[in-house]
C-alpha cells in the first residue's frame, strides 16, 4: 500500500499541469467533469479485466509527461503519439491504442484533449488496483509535434553512466545518473523507485518470461 501511495503521489508531480485558458466557460468545465469521469469508468474496467494494463498507463502517462528540456516546453501534452518511434516507448502504442479506442467510441470522452486523457488514464489505473484518487486539473493542451529527445543543456559528469543527456531516462544510466535524471524533474529518490516499480503493475514476471 505505502509503495502505490508513493506511486500516486510521483505520478501526480510528474503530471504538473500549465494553466489552463482563463476563459473556460462553467457549462464547458462540467462537461469535461462529467467526461473524466466516464474516461476514468472505462479505464478502470479495462484495467480489471486485464491488469497488465494498469502499469502500461501508468508508463504512458510518465513517459508523455517527463520529457521536458526547459521549463516551459515539453511535459503532458500528448506528444507521445509522434514519439512511439523512440526505443525508450516501446510498447506504449498498446495503450494508447486502448485510450484511440475508447475516445473514438464515446464522444464525450472525446472531449478532452489527448494529454488530459492519457493523464487521466495513468492516474485512473493507480486507483483501480487499490492506490488512492489522484485529483487531476484539466486544460492540458496537445502538442503539434513532437518533444525534443535530447537535452539542450545536459547533466555532465566525468562517468559517462552519470551523464543526463536525454528527456527520457537512459537505459545505460547508472543510479547515480537515474537519481540526478529524477532530481532534474524535482523527484525523490523514493519516487523513482515508486514510479520505476509502477511500470510492473498486474504483470508477474518469471525466470522464463
Amino acid at each position: 500500500a505505502a509503495f502505490i501511495r508513493g506511486c500516486s503521489g510521483a505520478l501526480a508531480a510528474t503530471l504538473a499541469l500549465r494553466p489552463p485558458p482563463p476563459t473556460v466557460a462553467a457549462a464547458t468545465a462540467t462537461d469535461d467533469l462529467r467526461a473524466e469521469a466516464r474516461l476514468r469508468a472505462q479505464v478502470r474496467a479495462l484495467v480489471l479485466e486485464q491488469p497488465a494494463l494498469a502499469g502500461a498507463f501508468v508508463r504512458l502517462a510518465f513517459h508523455d509527461s517527463a520529457p521536458r528540456d526547459r521549463p516551459g516546453v515539453g511535459g503532458p501534452n500528448g506528444s507521445i503519439i509522434f514519439e512511439l518511434d523512440r526505443p525508450a516507448n516501446l510498447r506504449l502504442s498498446v495503450p494508447l491504442g486502448h485510450l484511440a479506442r475508447l475516445r473514438a467510441a464515446d464522444d464525450s470522452t472525446a472531449r478532452l484533449t489527448l494529454a488530459d486523457s492519457i493523464a487521466v488514464a495513468g492516474a485512473e489505473a493507480v486507483e483501480a488496483i487499490g492506490g488512492p484518487h489522484i485529483w487531476l486539473p484539466l486544460g492540458r493542451r496537445d502538442a503539434t509535434g513532437p518533444d525534443s529527445a535530447e537535452l539542450a543543456r545536459p547533466l555532465a559528469a566525468r562517468d559517462s553512466r552519470d551523464r543526463v543527456t536525454t528527456t527520457l531516462p537512459d537505459a545505460g544510466l547508472s543510479s547515480v545518473g537515474l537519481r540526478r535524471y529524477f532530481a532534474r524533474l524535482g523527484l525523490s529518490e523514493r519516487e523513482l523507485v515508486a514510479l520505476s516499480g509502477a511500470h510492473g503493475f498486474g504483470r508477474h514476471p518469471s525466470l522464463i518470461g
